[in-house]
């Protein structure tokens, strides 16, 4: 007796994202193509979507007469940056399944900071305004929790303060009392921070003169 073995012609797939690299929670749409061996789209052919990390919707889907399917992937929250793992299987019946995958890159939402003072030096024990803004991708960022130092003491009006509907505050700065027959000068650091996103650093540097009696 003979037996014959039956050789599926297989299923070639191709899995691209557009954009190929977003920022955390944003959405990337995933596009699986199918292709037989000689190079022809496969219409009607299941897609089955996975993603090392976040989510896709949906995550089956059937082919068009491109062959090609999609399903919308979000990204997860992160805090630095990630590369996620998309991959798609295809089936079909008479084909050998086929799949493949591919990377896309997750980068951290990071808080931008402008920081303003005066040009001019601040006097001993006297006050400066700094004024600061909180954004991302150039959009405002309110409710943003924004924290100050110094290295060389001075006081604050508060160490702490939230951003506003425009991603703007203010802190006072006191400077502090010095002695010293020159000008010091007073770097202050400014930290912003919010849920969802990474959070940044940005220091000035604050002139403060002695008070010299006439």
């Amino acid at each position: 007796d003979f037996k014959y073995l039956t050789v599926l012609p297989p299923l070639n797939v191709q899995i691209a994202s557009e954009p190929a690299a977003i920022n955390s929670e944003g959405n990337s749409t995933v596009t699986a193509y199918v292709k037989d061996a000689s190079g022809f789209p496969v219409p009607e052919a299941d897609v089955s979507f996975f993603a090392s990390n976040g989510t896709l919707s949906p995550i089956t889907g059937t082919t068009d007469m491109n062959g090609a399917a999609t399903s919308i992937f979000t990204a997860p929250l992160t805090l630095e940056p990630v590369n996620v793992t998309l991959s798609a299987t295809a089936s079909k019946t008479d084909y050998a399944n086929g799949a493949s995958q591919n990377t896309i890159t997750v980068h951290p939402k990071i808080l931008a900071l402008k920081l303003a003072a005066p040009s001019e030096p601040v006097f001993s024990g006297e006050n400066s305004t700094i004024t600061f803004q909180v954004t991302h991708d150039s959009e405002p960022i309110p409710n943003a929790t924004v924290t100050i130092s110094s290295d060389t003491g001075g006081n604050f009006s508060a160490e702490e303060a939230t951003t506003d509907s425009t991603g703007t505050s203010e802190f006072i700065f006191t400077a502090p009392q010095t002695t010293l027959p020159i000008t010091v000068n007073a770097t202050l650091t400014v930290k912003a921070a919010k849920s969802g996103y990474a959070s940044n650093l940005l220091s000035i540097i604050v002139p403060v003169k002695p008070k010299i009696l006439s």
